[in-house]
């Protein structure tokens, strides 16, 4: 299962060789626009450790026709910045299945890797169309592969119609395992809602519950690691709760609980808090942002139901990642 992120090849050679009378050029790099744009709504590109794909890429991309060049050149730097282009250990080929084309030979190396969705081919190239999960460039648009990706652009789940293992395998396990600086999640309600006990505090059962199940699938792949790094932003001091009536108190609590986290789990486990005041609030929504894709999560880390089952939840890719960040640094208090 690939459902937030799907994880594709692209063959170098499709960017390198292309038609060579102009009609025929600017269609075909029309096609391979395309298929980049749909990649930055919720793909990963594979690439291998030495940099021969994506330098493929580049250079192919260099020697476009004009009018195709600047954009493709413009969606291959936005795919860089978002750590869409991910690089993967080569081996585990089939020797007969080698392209004799040099960078192809490179994508043939990390063809085996797991889990891949599709690999984007050329007709000329019979080797290359006979790799498992092929699809052809100009049947891309009209492929089966292409209206499954699109399908999951967006998720609506009614009540309890995953199970927890559902959710893991379809949007932990592709968030998590492409992550290599930072997961953040923010949930100002994991703040608002905590309860002194005594001379302490005490996270609400079902948000600790929900921040223990996904740690520990964020720790299942990155356990032992110095980065990534999970990071927990919330805020206190709203309304007429027990976090507001003692912030100070319940900001230090949730960063100690995070220390304990990251002893158990083995992982850097960071809390942010933050002060609210009326006016200057934590945005309702809430949000899960990777290295990759910054989702909207609307409910946030109240997920899981007692019996194990998820609640009805919409999530969809953001586009305001780096709003969402600024906001809560620049416009709330710190504490």
């Amino acid at each position: 299962m690939n459902d937030m992120l799907f994880r594709t090849i692209h063959m170098p050679g499709l960017y390198s060789r292309i038609p060579a009378d102009s009609a025929n050029a600017l269609s075909y790099c029309g096609h391979l626009i395309q298929a980049l744009l749909d990649s930055e709504k919720n793909c990963v590109i594979l690439v291998d450790q030495k940099g021969d794909i994506s330098n493929e890429m580049a250079v192919g991309i260099s020697r476009w026709p004009i009018k195709c060049r600047k954009r493709a050149e413009e969606l291959l730097e936005k795919l860089k910045k978002r750590k869409r282009l991910f690089v993967i250990p080569s081996g585990g080929f089939s020797q007969s299945l080698i392209c004799p084309c040099h960078p192809c030979m490179a994508a043939c190396e990390i063809s085996m890797t797991p889990d891949i969705y599709m690999i984007l081919t050329k007709n000329e190239c019979a080797t290359c169309a006979l790799m498992p999960r092929s699809v052809i460039l100009e049947e891309y648009v009209v492929s089966t592969y292409n209206e499954e990706r699109s399908k999951k652009e967006r998720i609506e789940l009614n009540e309890g119609e995953w199970s927890k293992f559902d959710f893991e395998d379809r949007v932990w396990k592709p968030l998590f395992r492409h992550t290599r600086k930072r997961v953040r999640l923010f949930d100002r309600f994991i703040g608002r809602t905590m309860k002194k006990e005594g001379s302490t505090f005490r996270l609400e059962a079902r948000f600790e519950s929900a921040l223990d199940w996904m740690l520990e699938q964020f720790a299942s792949f990155h356990c032992g690691k110095p980065k990534p790094s999970f990071e927990i932003h919330t805020a206190v001091g709203m309304y007429e709760t027990d976090s507001a009536k003692n912030p100070v108190t319940a900001a230090q609590y949730l960063r100690d609980w995070a220390a304990s986290r990251s002893a158990k789990y083995g992982c850097k486990i960071v809390m942010h808090v933050k002060k609210e005041r009326i006016g200057s609030e934590m945005k309702k929504s809430r949000f899960v942002i990777t290295d990759q894709i910054a989702l909207f999560v609307s409910h946030g880390t109240d997920l899981l139901r007692k019996d194990g089952r998820i609640r009805g939840v919409e999530i969809f890719n953001s586009l305001e990642g780096d709003k969402i960040i600024n906001d809560f640094f620049d416009r709330l208090a710190a504490i």
